[in-house]
């Protein structure tokens, strides 16, 4: 395994020691379950040309726990995510991402657009994804993990459905090689 640094890791684990404090005292907990599917291209074609995406022949689900906590700074929220994720298809195969996350939430949106997210952490996949290799001619098992999220709905409707991009890469230097994947990512997420 290429990743032996332990960076994602590190940085995921440092975040929820900064966003957290001692105890569970102004954490927010939601659940969420999302669907998606894989693409051929990158995210700057998925981010600012989605009429151009190339889809692949693969599938995810998905299922996340994540807590969150305001800061000083109106609405911005920092916290984490832990994801269960389903991949069908050109891949089989199940990985974990554990994501540290910067929320902004609007205190009462005028339209039904709540706010934006970004997430940065680690991914650790059952096994090396084989659309990664076919993609860039080869993969491993763990890999950093982002996403970047729009959400939408207002905080009276109790849920809060969300659209996202979900991808895995080489990081420029965690891995020895170019790899990773992106996938484009619909889901709901009710608070708890």
């Amino acid at each position: 395994m290429a990743c032996g640094k332990g960076g994602p890791a590190a940085l995921a684990a440092g975040w929820m020691v900064l966003a957290g404090g001692a105890g569970a005292q102004g954490w927010d907990s939601a659940l969420a379950a999302f669907g998606g599917r894989m693409t051929w291209g990158d995210y700057g074609t998925i981010a600012y040309e989605p009429g151009d995406i190339e889809w692949a022949d693969e599938r995810l689900w998905g299922l996340a726990w994540s807590r969150d906590r305001a800061t000083a700074m109106g609405g911005l929220r920092l916290g984490w995510e832990a994801q269960l994720v389903v991949h069908e298809g050109v891949s089989d195969h199940v990985a974990v991402n554990i994501p540290a996350t910067i929320r902004y939430r609007f205190a009462d949106p005028v339209i039904p657009w709540q706010g934006a997210a970004f997430g940065l952490g680690v991914s650790v996949a059952s096994a090396a994804p084989e659309l990664e290799k076919q993609r860039k001619g080869r993969s491993q098992a763990v890999l950093p993990y982002w996403l970047m999220e729009l959400e939408f709905g207002k905080p009276s409707w109790g849920f809060s459905p969300f659209l996202r991009i979900h991808h895995r890469s080489d990081g420029f230097v965690f891995a020895p090689f170019d790899t990773g994947s992106n996938a484009v990512v619909a889901g709901v997420r009710v608070p708890f």
